[in-house]
């Protein structure tokens, strides 16, 4: 059989995974054996892919993942002719036609093995060792039989994506004694059954482009308040389309004795992107009994371990992408709230970058009962700031407003960063120059967190030994995103719609005739709307892809809910949007773009986080969202959209076109703090197609 044929024939054929650590030692050991007739190229190639594999089985935490480790090994190394010359029976005996659901793999005492041999000589080790035995092929037709007839589909059945609704399921004691020196079980898995134990209804949809392969996904969980046994806070599950997931298990024991709720949150990662959060709480108590059957308690009272603990940020609607997803960010920065508490962690899917999960401080936010009284101030003056003419401005005065900006992002560095993210800051801008020199692109860096406040992109790092940065939203493509629901990763729009009603702003029709221009590309562009009936019949019957809202705002720090946005006939107010009367935003998942003043500010309602930002992340489910912190300039306002709408028309990543935007007005007037004033909330790697 000529070689294509040999590779045609694997190639419709799958591996047995109960068997797939004696398939993979059958056939090392074969190329051991004949190993001097091999070409140079086909050695070395063999060798690069055996030590990738060495060190993916050793970094491997479950014999499922390594299952998975050496059939993507065994898949690769068909590709080498002198592989197919060798070993072609020993791969096709380790082989079936059928689809298998069984995920089997090594255990550690095999995959021991397995790597000293993947590690050895090969023209020693073959020497030393027997050829394993064939493999009884009585048990693999059982073994086919039985997997058939649980699988219940075709190879062909199997080609078609499947959509599968999932829900968490989490267990954790709702109270834990606070003399408890115990270790608490927190559990957490994916499955298809909405369960009755487990009060975090945190439910996503699951599309699987092959429903007989599954898709592993990283939980990492943040706990201040607990020692995890392993020190190790991550853990990867595999995700089944047919089947519950693996749990994943992490062992708590009570570190913070103080009587007070502790919060823990947990965040889900699929192929390096965070695809949703949820954080729950578990009461810390005095000393706790419960009534055995049939009497009172005993002496020593029986400590209550068992329970799910209450949700305090939980949300339906995870989305898991299908296929290859854009890539993930370069870095993220995770910022989870417990209590006065701000705890920084470091995350990136780049091996080359460094960071998993690594922990880099935390700040007590001592006497600040509301928070929002820490920058409430500084608010004032920019919104001073940026309603000064933009023009005429001396360079006396010009410098002045800029030292004057660079000096409050100073003052929340020193205030907002730990002393140990402040350390790894100076890493992440030898991180970005190395990406700017050698990939000729900007750096993402994604914000998550808890807190609704605090303006990270003006932050602006500075050290006393003169190493200085330029403000956060300047050195990086930086967005964010509220902890819950994970960002969209593409979005395709052949259909806007703008809300302009006729005010006192002069550049809103700079705008409209920007939009006006978008027909002759073939999008669907609706006449301007100006009213409230007309914005809420649009957010109930969908329709768009992209919503731009060009007028004026303000915020009520009172009662953030009640922040509104101005239209013709009345005001526009976050609690006009829910996902009742949201109902086509959250089928569509549009881009969304208020251009007014404060539109990306959010406070604390009754509940948790408030505001349109967190209307439209949470309630509508919109793939991005762009507002602003406080006052914007209206010339600059309809720059900083035209220009973003023109990078995006471009072929720009969404990241990239938003701070193209933001340094396209800096260079107009950098004075003027209309430049830091826009946030953006999305996966900044997000592909926009025009339809």
């Amino acid at each position: 059989m000529e070689l294509t044929q040999r590779r045609a024939k694997l190639a419709t054929m799958y591996y047995i995974r109960r068997f797939i650590d004696a398939t993979l030692e059958k056939v090392i050991l074969k190329l051991y054996e004949a190993w001097g007739t091999l070409s140079e190229a086909d050695q070395r190639r063999i060798r690069e892919k055996e030590g990738q594999l060495a060190e993916g089985i050793r970094n491997a935490a479950t014999a499922f993942e390594r299952g998975m480790k050496i059939d993507a090994f065994l898949r690769e190394i068909e590709a080498i002719d002198g592989v197919l010359e060798v070993a072609f029976d020993e791969l096709l005996e380790g082989k079936t036609s059928e689809v298998f659901r069984n995920a089997g793999g090594p255990q550690q005492s095999v995959a021991d093995r397995l790597v000293r041999m993947l590690d050895e000589n090969p023209m020693t080790y073959a020497a030393t060792q027997a050829i394993p035995k064939g493999f009884d092929f009585d048990e693999i037709e059982m073994a086919v039989e039985e997997e058939s007839s649980l699988s219940g589909m075709s190879v062909a059945q199997s080609e078609a994506e499947t959509t599968v609704p999932l829900f968490t399921k989490v267990d954790f004691p709702a109270k834990i004694e606070s003399t408890s020196a115990e270790e608490h079980p927190l559990v957490v898995q994916l499955v298809l059954d909405r369960p009755e134990s487990s009060r975090v209804d945190a439910g996503l949809t699951f599309r699987f482009q092959d429903p007989q392969i599954p898709e592993m996904v990283e939980v990492a969980v943040t706990a201040p308040g607990f020692h995890e046994r392993t020190g190790v806070w991550t853990r990867t599950i595999a995700v089944y389309s047919y089947t519950d997931s693996q749990p994943a298990i992490f062992l708590l024991k009570l570190a913070d004795t103080e009587q007070k709720p502790q919060p823990i949150t947990v965040d889900f990662y699929h192929k390096g992107r965070n695809v949703g959060s949820f954080t729950f709480q578990t009461e810390i108590t005095g000393r706790l009994f419960t009534l055995p059957p049939g009497g009172p308690p005993t002496e020593d009272g029986e400590r209550v371990t068992l329970g799910t603990a209450s949700p305090v940020r939980a949300l339906g609607g995870i989305r898991l992408p299908t296929g290859s997803p854009t890539p993930p960010v370069d870095v993220e920065l995770r910022i989870t709230r417990a209590g006065k508490k701000l705890l920084f962690t470091l995350h990136s899917a780049r091996a080359a970058v460094g960071y998993h999960w690594r922990s880099v401080g935390s700040i007590e936010l001592d006497g600040l009962d509301d928070p929002m009284k820490f920058f409430e101030h500084n608010v004032t003056i920019l919104n001073q700031l940026a309603e000064r003419p933009i023009q005429g401005l001396s360079a006396a005065d010009a410098q002045d407003y800029q030292d004057e900006l660079a000096n409050m992002g100073y003052e929340l560095y020193t205030q907002l960063f730990p002393p140990e993210l402040r350390q790894e800051y100076w890493k992440l801008l030898a991180l970005r120059d190395r990406i700017r020199q050698e990939e000729k692109r900007e750096m993402s860096l994604l914000i998550t967190s808890d807190e609704p406040w605090v303006p990270w992109e003006m932050v602006k790092p500075y050290e006393d030994d003169d190493r200085d940065s330029d403000f956060l939203a300047g050195a990086f493509q930086l967005s964010r995103w509220l902890a819950g629901r994970g960002p969209m990763e593409e979005l395709r729009i052949s259909a806007v719609q703008v809300v302009a009603p006729n005010l006192d702003l002069d550049f809103v029709k700079d705008e409209q005739t920007f939009f006006g221009s978008l027909s002759g590309r073939g999008i669907q562009v609706g006449a301007p709307i100006v009213t409230h009936r007309e914005v809420l019949n649009v957010a109930r019957n969908g329709g768009v892809q992209l919503l731009h809202v060009a007028t004026h705002g303000n915020f009520n720090r009172q009662q953030v809910n009640e922040s509104p946005i101005q239209l013709e006939d009345k005001d526009l107010f976050p609690r006009d949007f829910n996902k009742m009367t949201a109902k086509g935003l959250l089928r569509d998942r549009p881009l969304v773009f208020f251009n007014t003043c404060h539109a990306g500010r959010l406070g604390f309602d009754l509940t948790g986080p408030g505001g349109w930002a967190q209307r439209m992340v949470d309630e509508c489910g919109v793939t991005a969202f762009i507002g602003s912190h406080w006052a914007i300039h209206d010339r600059l306002a309809a720059l900083f959209s035209r220009t973003f709408y023109t990078e995006l028309l471009d072929g720009k990543t969404l990241g990239a076109a938003f701070h193209a935007a933001r340094l396209t007005i800096r260079e107009k007037q950098p004075a003027n703090p209309t430049w830091l004033a826009y946030t953006l909330y999305g996966d900044p790697n997000s592909r926009i197609e025009w339809m």
